[in-house]
């Protein structure tokens, strides 16, 4: 009888262990689940490349464990269940970088969101995604305007500084920038005499237009390289 009660003793208190783990899961889960649009919005923002093109992890793995930190073991503290923790947190951490993975819903276009030029969001609008970039070359030095009222045959913004004149070419696009944009930078850089054109998007580019950049001299970059540029 006395193995019979200590082995019953063990099995409820695995059942025990395993009804805390599976409610840490549950509550992290659901939180994850809750923040997806949030998490896939941030790593877009995070998740940016360099400048030789690669894409550059670090501040989003310490979003990450931002996130997890500030807002799961939170959660799981509240809970009770603070001590599962160190069991779940690889998993946990894993599965916030999948769910981030992801591309933003519909509804990350509510309402709710204001778009500021000064601050760079996948949902903002386009107009105000040529002002930030604009904004961007103004930190960098350059006198900078957006040209959307005026229509500049294909700069949506000019740039002068130092007796040098550069266009932009300003795509916030969901999918890789194609030739007709390495086209009408080309085409504008021409018609306002400018010494350099640029393609400045949140995306990447396709094959056919790195090399017809190549061919025509227009720089093809993220817009966040555009704080540092010089030419």
């Amino acid at each position: 009888m006395g193995a019979l009660g200590l082995l019953g003793l063990q099995l409820r208190k695995k059942a025990i262990a395993r009804r805390r783990l599976e409610g840490a899961l549950a509550i992290v889960n659901t939180e994850i689940d809750r923040q997806s649009n949030a998490l896939q919005i941030r790593k877009l923002q995070l998740a940016t490349p360099d400048h030789y093109g690669t894409i550059n992890l670090a501040k989003w793995q310490k979003e990450i464990g931002y996130f997890c930190e500030s807002r799961l073991l939170t959660f799981l503290t509240g809970n009770g269940l603070g001590d599962q923790w160190p069991l779940i947190a690889a998993q946990t951490a894993q599965r916030v970088d999948a769910i981030a993975s992801a591309e933003p819903s519909r509804d990350s276009t509510s309402p709710q969101f204001v778009s500021d030029p000064r601050t760079f969001d996948p949902r903002m609008d386009p107009i105000d995604y040529e002002r930030h970039c604009a904004f961007l070359l103004q930190q960098a030095g350059w006198d900078a305007r957006v040209t959307q009222a005026s229509g500049d045959q294909g700069a949506d913004v000019i740039a002068e500084r130092r007796g040098q004149k550069i266009v932009v070419q300003c795509k916030l696009y969901g999918q890789p920038v194609g030739n007709k944009a390495v086209q009408e930078a080309f085409a504008a850089k021409e018609h306002q005499r400018a010494h350099v054109a640029l393609v400045a998007s949140n995306a990447e580019f396709t094959p056919s237009a790195r090399q017809l950049a190549s061919t025509t001299g227009v720089i093809l970059m993220h817009h966040s390289q555009l704080a540092q540029f010089r030419i």
